[in-house]
């Protein structure tokens, strides 16, 4: 679990650079496309064709480009430190993301619950805290009987799996047991019943919180997903908009502030898919990681 959860931080970190990384780029294109917008303008400035105030408005709009980059590459220059101390690296050549692939390429609720409630190593857990209360149960039950009996057995606490009290007994033999102090024997087995009763009503709290928590991350996966396929129809749309302005512009059909609100808008549209693309990733890593299949047997082994 240690390992799970060490795993996913690093993924949520990458995918934070990568994330940083794709905004520079809009960033930078947004910029330097405008920087070309405003070299026309002032030729049409020349010629007597633009307007000084649409001299003004692209060189106000050109400033809030720079501003917004420079913002965008202070942000990027952070998470590339955070990676290369991570991955401890010291070289003078810089490097960039890779655009990663999807963590789960296709999640079902119903069958992917029901995998994790039957081969999980949380569920599993769960089962042994059940299991060792159930152990206390029967221990506290033989001492209320005089009796003369075989004892076999091995019972196993310890830390790893959150229970306290590290210790291994072996007990085997004959043990003779006598009916003294029969009340107190009576009031640690009623002790033990309701502990176990209440390990047995814990775990089905947890139990329930499992699902709802599962649930309820699936549903965002699904959000997400939806609005992926939204944001690249938005950008597809606002990319054809602004074509057409910048057209209807240089003929003089619609005003500056119509091709200034198209600009906006494409980059509105790319900054939103970057951000739910990345947000698909880190919602499908912690699903994965909830329902312990971010780290398996194979991934160990290599």
């Amino acid at each position: 679990r240690s390992y799970e959860d060490y795993l996913a931080s690093l993924t949520a970190a990458y995918y934070n650079w990568y994330s940083a990384y794709e905004n520079l780029k809009v960033g930078q294109s947004s910029y330097k496309s405008n920087q070309k917008l405003m070299a026309n303008i002032r030729d049409r400035q020349r010629q007597k064709i633009a307007l000084p105030i649409d001299v003004n408005k692209m060189q106000l709009l050109l400033i809030g480009k720079k501003e917004n980059l420079i913002v965008l590459q202070e942000i990027y220059d952070s998470y590339s430190n955070l990676i290369f101390k991570a991955i401890r690296h010291n070289g003078t050549s810089p490097y960039i993301p890779a655009t990663p692939g999807r963590p789960a390429s296709n999640v079902q609720f119903e069958q992917d619950y029901k995998n994790f409630t039957q081969s999980s190593r949380t569920y599993e857990v769960l089962h042994m805290l059940e299991k060792q209360g159930t152990i206390q149960v029967k221990k506290a039950a033989d001492d209320l009987l005089p009796s003369t009996n075989l004892l076999l057995g091995y019972q196993l606490e310890g830390k790893e799996w959150g229970i306290q009290d590290q210790e291994r007994s072996y007990f085997a033999g004959i043990s003779v047991r006598w009916p003294i102090g029969r009340s107190v024997d009576k009031a640690r087995q009623s002790i033990a019943k309701i502990e176990y009763k209440k390990t047995v009503l814990s775990n089905q709290n947890k139990y329930e919180d499992l699902r709802t928590n599962l649930k309820n991350l699936y549903i965002q996966i699904q959000r997400e997903q939806k609005l992926i396929g939204i944001a690249k129809k938005k950008i597809n749309l606002a990319e054809s908009i602004l074509k057409d302005e910048a057209e209807n512009y240089s003929f003089g059909k619609v005003t500056l502030n119509d091709y200034i609100v198209a600009v906006n808008r494409v980059d509105e549209n790319r900054f939103s898919y970057t951000e739910h693309s990345v947000q698909l990733n880190k919602l499908l890593v912690e699903w994965l990681r909830l329902t312990d299949q971010l780290v398996n047997e194979n991934v160990l082994e290599n």
